[in-house]
């Protein structure tokens, strides 16, 4: 559905979906992190900056950032 992922017109520089497709998460071309359940914000902003975003297969968020690190997030 279109409320599960960016705004209608954005494109994000990254996406993501969780293996169980509960969870979607972007990052926007500032950096800015965003991971939406079901149209509601779970996290805006408060994770990145990141350059990369993918999901772990237990379901944890792993962000990418410009100087080639990985962060794990619970």
């Amino acid at each position: 559905p279109p409320e599960f992922g960016p705004p209608p017109g954005r494109l994000p520089a990254d996406f993501a979906l969780s293996p169980d497709g509960q969870l979607a998460a972007w990052i926007d071309v500032d950096g800015s992190v965003s991971v939406r359940s079901g149209g509601r914000a779970v996290a805006d902003g408060a994770l990145g900056p990141a350059r990369r975003v993918a999901f772990a297969p237990d379901g944890r968020l792993l962000l990418g950032s410009a100087d080639g690190s990985v962060r794990l997030v619970d």
